[in-house]
């Protein structure tokens, strides 16, 4: 036991040696403004001092032992801040850029769908409408970013669409609650912890819906049965010369073609009506799910 002890104790010391050298490494980094170009410079010299340092032990000397450990925990506090800097940096400029793109907005409509990998948001019910200038404002004003990450690859719930004189200016989806996708961007902009909480709030009170992860599943299941369903209803139309099906005859469809036929996760129930330009739209009986 004693010897695993002091094996550990080497090991901590190692790590500390290594971090207090890594420190000259990111302070001069940060002078010369490489850690601003390449973000990850700071994490990646602890990184490879925690490694050295487990790989190399070393036996802490007497004189010397507490001023290494001051040096390496000064290293990880100026890391840290720089963590944090960057990200409330990058939460800055989302939310600046957001706010751009949203200013001029008269109107915002919280759709039935997602984003435009399987939506027609022409198409979707709306959900919620807001046209009120103090209104518009409140909504733009729950949208807090924290920055960036990859996008994950499902459709989003609900949609969020910004216009401006009759022309739609943003669309958007939520994605499980934790971000919010705009299209054309090719990322997902990632909310902050206390907007998420604001959101889904406010999207319980006045849609009926939530966005968070365990109300999520339900309602992006929902929509894409709906699409499959209008996109075969679009097919038979095609095959039949243009005759408009009844549910009845897309269901028969796709059991022919030997695929079960999509049925409301929540026990609602589909219909199917046509457009004047002859687009097939299915709807639910049941569009606010609790």
């Amino acid at each position: 036991m004693k010897e695993n002890k002091t094996t550990a104790k080497q090991r901590l010391y190692g790590i500390a040696r290594y971090l207090c050298a890594g420190l000259f490494i990111n302070v001069a980094c940060l002078c010369f403004q490489v850690s601003f170009y390449f973000l990850s410079v700071p994490v990646i010299v602890v990184f490879v001092a925690i490694v050295l340092g487990l790989m190399s032990p070393r036996r802490p000397a007497g004189r010397f032992q507490a001023l290494v450990c001051f040096f390496a925990l000064v290293h990880l506090a100026i890391v840290g801040l720089w963590l944090h800097f960057i990200l409330g940096y990058f939460g800055i400029m989302m939310n600046a850029r957001f706010a751009a793109m949203v200013k001029d907005a008269d109107r915002i409509v919280i759709r039935d769908g997602g984003g435009l990998c399987h939506s027609k948001p022409d198409m979707e019910p709306s959900l919620y409408e807001i046209t009120n200038k103090a209104e518009i404002a409140e909504f733009n004003s729950l949208f807090q970013f924290s920055g960036t990450s990859l996008p994950c690859k499902c459709c989003g719930y609900p949609g969020v669409d910004w216009w401006r004189d009759g022309k739609r200016i943003v669309v958007s989806a939520l994605h499980h609650g934790r971000a919010l996708r705009v299209e054309g961007k090719g990322y997902n902009w990632r909310l902050a912890t206390s907007s998420r909480q604001h959101i889904d709030k406010w999207l319980k009170e006045h849609c009926g819906v939530s966005c968070s992860n365990g109300g999520f599943p339900m309602y992006r299941q929902c929509a894409c049965e709906r699409y499959e369903l209008q996109a075969e209803a679009q097919k038979f139309m095609q095959t039949h010369d243009g005759r408009r099906p009844t549910m009845g005859d897309v269901c028969m469809e796709i059991r022919n073609a030997g695929k079960s036929v999509p049925s409301c996760p929540v026990g609602g129930k589909y219909s199917l009506t046509f457009t004047e330009d002859g687009t097939a739209h299915v709807s639910c009986s049941i569009p606010f799910h609790e």
